[in-house]
């Protein structure tokens, strides 16, 4: 699987983007609240974040469940620790590698328990 319309994307299209999404990540944090799914599915076309899963970072989960794509979860959060922006920046680096490389993380590989682990 790659990026639809990935060979179109020069380098400082892809380097607009990021700036963008990052700059609105920046905005939800400077607010005190971490995303908790972010990952490339949950960006919009115009690099707006879906905020719809945001929550305040002091916020304990209601029922300790994992919202995001495997391979965008820190391991920290797969160990039961708390969601943090630090979690937020660590999906934010999946991304990046996403947008360089045209490929999801692990895309030939099953999200399953072993890639977890």
């Amino acid at each position: 699987m790659q990026i639809r319309n990935f060979r179109k994307l020069n380098w400082k299209i892809k380097l607009k983007q990021l700036v963008d999404i990052s700059e609105n990540l920046i905005k939800v944090h400077k607010v005190e609240y971490v995303h908790g799914d972010f990952q490339s599915g949950n960006i919009l076309q115009n690099q707006y974040i879906n905020g719809d899963l945001t929550r305040k970072k002091d916020e304990s989960d209601l029922d300790d469940s994992i919202y995001n794509v495997l391979p965008y979860v820190v391991p920290e959060v797969l160990n039961k620790r708390q969601y943090t922006i630090t979690a937020d920046i660590y999906s934010f680096d999946i991304i990046m590698t996403e947008i360089s490389t045209g490929r999801p993380p692990y895309y030939d590989v099953e999200y399953d328990e072993i890639l977890a682990i």
